[in-house]
């Protein structure tokens, strides 16, 4: 079970600096797409991307 975990979390940041390819606005390369201090910021300044998941409570109320 942690293998799997581990597995799915380096996955995931993989997809994240791909993403920050497309939308280094978002510093996805950094943040992984948690919610740093950084990654909020971005998020007041640019809006939410086609990728933010719009029923996170905190990009609903962008």
């Amino acid at each position: 079970m942690i293998l799997a975990s581990i597995i799915a979390k380096v996955y995931r940041d993989n997809i994240m600096v791909k993403y920050d390819q497309k939308y280094p606005q978002y510093l996805f390369k950094k943040n992984k797409g948690y919610g740093t201090e950084e990654h909020l910021k971005a998020l007041l300044k640019y809006g939410p991307s086609e990728i933010h998941r719009k029923s996170y409570k905190r990009v609903m109320v962008i």
